[in-house]
């Protein structure tokens, strides 16, 4: 099985190499863009065939042998960590981690495959060479891992062991073990080195590490011009009408080149792991048939150089004693290094016991020493925690009557704004301004809405004339290619004609034949014509009606319009008369416009009734030259006219009624937000009236409040004024003191309301109360 795994393993490494020199020279001897890279993607190398073939198979065979080299190499290892399973120098979980980088190893070698099949798709190709990079990482970190236990499990046994010499052996037991030894260290440094530097190259190729290094792809203007050839980039390579499937990496050349330095570094890296497969092939049996042979060799060689004697008795009983005692030797030499190995065996346990007693001893005084270091610590956290408590309770105390007093304080301020004349009345100013503000918003919003009204009513009208003269264009492009058809007509019917008075010349001996026959032909037409005036002369009364029917609808809704708006106009109140001012302009406007549209109405009118007559008079001229072969598509055409006509027509007097409509819901939405508005109006003069009740509430309640304070007061004063003038005299000066306090309070008071408030109410505060007066004081004499 070593032999194998060390065969796979170098089988991969060659082909791997060959394969990769092999893509690289075949894309150097063709001259395949590699992006401007001296050395490239190796997905680069496999983009364009033939070296896109040599690449898929040359990884497929290399996945192949990968896959078999890890399944050889778990056999290996196994096969080992089971034996040292078996005698308890490892544990389970090591001998199962062999498993572990055996699925590992054999799962990402199927991302060669995939890696090199897929490069036309660049998700699933980055995807595929992401899995096989984490896959083969976790697969030779293990393996190295299993590989450092066994170099430990080796090197116990070579140093705890006692081995023997054979006679005929070139080599002791001890020196195989030592070479085996010297075989996994071996391997084991290779192997690290290897999972370094594998690590540090997939750590530099990711492109985590890099912001903005995706490449962009090369055009095809730049395909061309770098020669490439014209089919290969605007058939082969092309991506869309712009770009190439190609990538460009010359814009951030550094980058792109240290990562696919880093891809060849993986791939080399991983090519010296697998060679440590062949580097620690010095199993055991190798060894031993080695020493078998060389044995052999020289058993026979000292048997040619002894003389050989005559075979006879005498000679016989020497060989079979000389056998005997050797036998004999080798047993005494046996059991001489079993006892020796059960002596270091036994002398290792008793120095084991006596180093466990120590170490007993020594934890037993670590535990004491450390309980005693706990139980002093103890006494320490208790002692600090009593003095935190103490320290606590004082701060805290000394914190609650600065609160307390702080406290007092504020409420003695609150009381005096609360009881203070001058901030209630500066308080209704600012009531007032904030009231004034609100209401001039509301003006300039109305103001807008009026003006974005007009703006679309202008639009909606311009639009009208736009669609009224593209209609009369069309009209009289109609018209023009009418008379072209006519004029077409009109000459084709004389050459006829000429040609039939040609024929007339002709056939004088059936004219009177054919005369009975035209005869009988222009009766015919003429009925037929007769008819067909009688048609268009009913399709001409129809229309008239309709025309009249339409005038009276408009009539009559200009009617009801008027009517409704007389009757809005009674219903709003008086402090809404520079809005009825402003309805009024915007009616007069309305029935202007509406004065403009019926004329422009009677004027499209009169325009399409005349060009009726007209048509009517060419019609007329033509039926009499036209001859039987045109009747039928002159009428059909008419028929088409007619059609146009009222379709025409429905399509105004729909819009007239679109626009109607619409000016139907434009004022209903506006009476709406009116109402809206007006409701908000009445709710906040409700809310308003009902806030100043509670204030005035509350200020009685002071008031009343503050009248029995001074009535007490005075009583006191009564009382004592005999007997304490002293203290009477400290009392009004206290009195005189918290006087000052209380207007320098109000003072302050008055002072942050105005800051707060001057800003929002920049233009709407009283020529008193505006920062530009020179002081409070001249602002409190100013409004009283």
């Amino acid at each position: 099985m070593s032999r194998l795994r060390a065969i796979t393993a170098l089988a991969t490494a060659l082909v791997a190499l060959v394969t990769v020199l092999t893509a690289f020279a075949i894309a150097r001897a063709n001259r395949v863009y590699v992006g401007g890279l001296a050395w490239p993607f190796i997905s680069d190398l496999g983009r364009d065939p033939p070296g896109s073939y040599v690449l898929f198979f040359g990884l497929n065979i290399v996945a192949v042998l990968l896959g078999l080299t890890w399944s050889f190499n778990h056999e290996y290892k196994h096969r080992f960590l089971q034996e040292s399973l078996d005698s308890g120098q490892v544990s389970r979980v090591v001998c199962s981690l062999s498993y572990v980088s055996c699925i590992f190893g054999v799962v990402g070698a199927f991302g060669l495959p995939v890696f090199a099949a897929f490069d036309a798709s660049p998700a699933l190709h980055n995807n595929s060479a992401f899995g096989f990079l984490l896959c083969e990482s976790v697969a030779t970190f293990t393996n190295t891992y299993l590989n450092y236990r066994i170099f430990l499990v080796k090197r116990s046994e070579m140093d705890t062991g006692v081995f023997i010499t054979d006679r005929y052996g070139p080599r002791s037991v001890s020196r195989i073990k030592l070479s085996e030894l010297q075989a996994v260290k071996r391997g084991f440094i290779i192997e690290l080195s290897c999972v370094m530097l594998f690590a540090m190259c997939v750590i530099v190729y990711l492109p985590v590490l890099y912001n903005g290094t995706d490449a962009p792809h090369l055009t095809i203007a730049e395909c061309i011009a770098k020669k490439l050839g014209e089919n290969y980039c605007s058939v082969t390579m092309k991506l869309d009408g712009v770009y190439t499937k190609l990538w460009d990496y010359e814009k951030d050349i550094a980058v792109h080149q240290v990562r696919a330095i880093a891809q060849l570094g993986c791939m080399l890296t991983l090519i010296g792991y697998t060679l440590s497969f062949f580097a620690d092939n010095k199993d055991e049996e190798i060894i031993k048939d080695k020493d078998r042979a060389e044995a052999t060799v020289i058993y026979y060689q000292h048997s040619a150089s002894i003389r050989s004697p005559r075979r006879s008795l005498r000679n016989v009983d020497k060989v079979q004693v000389e056998r005997r005692r050797q036998e004999m030797e080798h047993n005494a030499l046996h059991k001489f290094a079993q006892g020796n190995q059960l002596q270091a065996l036994q002398n290792q346990s008793d120095a084991n016991v006596s180093s466990r007693r120590r170490m007993n001893y020594a934890a037993q005084l670590s535990a004491e020493r450390m309980l005693e270091e706990a139980h002093a610590q103890k006494l320490s956290e208790q002692q600090r925690a009593s003095r935190e408590r103490q320290q606590n309770e004082a701060l805290a105390h000394v914190l609650e009557t600065s609160k307390k007093e702080q406290e007092q304080q504020e409420r003695e301020v609150q009381r005096i704004c609360e009881a203070s004349e001058e901030l209630r009345e500066l308080e209704t100013f600012l009531k007032t301004a904030y009231m004034n503000k609100d209401r001039a918003t509301q003006q300039l919003e109305r103001e807008t809405l009026t003006v974005l009204d007009r703006q679309r009513e202008i639009a909606i009208e311009q639009q009208m004339e736009y669609d009224r003269q593209r209609s009369l264009v069309e009209m009289h492009n109609l018209e023009l290619r009418k008379r072209a058809e006519a004029e077409q007509g009109k000459l084709v019917l004389q050459t006829q004609m000429l040609q039939r008075q040609d024929l007339r010349h002709e056939a004088q001996l059936e004219a009177d034949f054919e005369r009975c026959k035209i005869e009988k032909l222009m009766q015919q037409v003429e009925e037929e014509d007769a008819a067909e005036l009688a048609r268009r002369q009913l399709a001409r009364e129809q229309t008239r009606e309709m025309i009249d029917q339409t005038q009276q609808e408009r009539e009559r809704f200009k009617q009801e319009r008027v009517i409704s708006a007389q009757r809005e106009d009674e219903a709003i109140a008086e402090y809404r008369r520079r809005v009825e001012a402003r309805e009024a302009d915007i009616k007069a406007a309305s029935e202007v416009k509406k004065a403009h549209e019926d004329a422009m109405f009677r004027a499209v009118e009169a325009e399409i009734q005349a060009k009726m007559r007209e048509d009517e008079e060419i019609e007329r001229l033509r039926d009499e030259l036209w001859e039987e072969e045109l009747l039928q598509k002159k009428r059909a055409q008419e028929e088409e006219k007619i059609a146009a006509k009222l379709q025409a027509k429905d399509e105004m007097m729909r819009s007239n009624e679109m626009q109607m409509q619409l000016k139907q819901e434009l004022l209903a939405r506006q009476r709406a937000d009116e109402e809206a508005f007006n409701g908000m109006l009445r709710e906040r003069f409700r809310s308003e009236e009902r806030r100043e009740m509670e204030l005035a509430a509350f200020r009685r309640k002071q008031r009343d409040q503050f009248a029995e304070e001074i009535t007490r007061h005075r009583a006191l004063k009564q009382e004592m004024v005999y007997a304490e003038l002293q203290h009477e005299r400290r009392e009004r000066e206290r009195q005189e003191r918290d006087e000052d306090y209380r207007r320098q309070v109000v003072e302050a008071a008055k002072q942050r309301l105005l800051r707060e408030h001057a800003d929002v109410l920049q233009g709407y505060l009283p020529r008193a109360l505006r920062p530009s007066s020179s002081s409070s004081t001249s602002r409190l004499s100013a409004f009283r």
